[in-house]
């Protein structure tokens, strides 16, 4: 119950030892999807963080040397499932959930081209969208590189976040003659450089 009540405290330091040791719970993801329901917006993004630590790997490492042996690593069944938990987060009406949310789901084990990253990589959020596009370069999601060529289009190189987000969207999802074409019609000679 403790650790529940420390996801929302004041103290930073507090809020990560609490996400960190629920981690380790078998009631984890219970609890973490909970507190993404949660009024108060540091539980929301500690909710969200558990998760993607659940999606990603597991349990958390215990700090320090009491831990001894190799790094455990969950089953695959149980971190698709700590991540289907944060896909619906993906629609929400709050902003820094939504990118919090696309975050956590970069190293995920689902299939990248199975989320809704084009509706967020045109989020009226420009976090949102550049958590999105590195999302869907990491995830292989190369549905997605219309809806990343039109961002960079949109962004018309004006803010630094979003082309890099861009490039690197593009640099890891161009791997066909087909997908650099479109790179080639769309987008000036600079992005061109840049993401070769």
């Amino acid at each position: 119950q403790m650790c529940i009540r420390d996801s929302a405290h004041a103290d930073q330091r507090v809020r990560l030892r609490a996400q960190i040791e629920l981690t380790r719970r078998p009631d984890a993801a219970d609890r973490f999807e909970a507190a993404t329901k949660s009024a108060n917006a540091l539980e929301r993004v500690h909710g969200i963080w558990g998760l993607g630590i659940l999606a990603r790997r597991g349990a958390a490492i215990a700090p320090g040397s009491a831990w001894k042996g190799p790094t455990p690593v969950a089953s695959l069944e149980d971190r698709t499932a700590a991540a289907r938990r944060l896909v619906p987060l993906l629609a929400h009406a709050d902003a820094e959930v939504r990118a919090q949310a696309v975050k956590a789901l970069e190293e995920a084990p689902l299939k990248g081209n199975d989320l809704p990253l084009g509706k967020l990589i045109l989020d009226p959020s420009l976090r949102v969208r550049s958590f999105a596009a590195i999302a869907a370069a990491r995830l292989g999601a190369d549905k997605f590189l219309p809806e990343v060529l039109a961002m960079l289009k949109e962004n018309a190189d004006a803010d630094p976040v979003l082309r890099h987000a861009g490039s690197f969207a593009i640099d890891h999802l161009c791997k066909t003659a087909q997908s650099l074409s479109l790179i080639h019609i769309s987008e000036p000679t600079r992005l061109r450089r840049i993401s070769y």
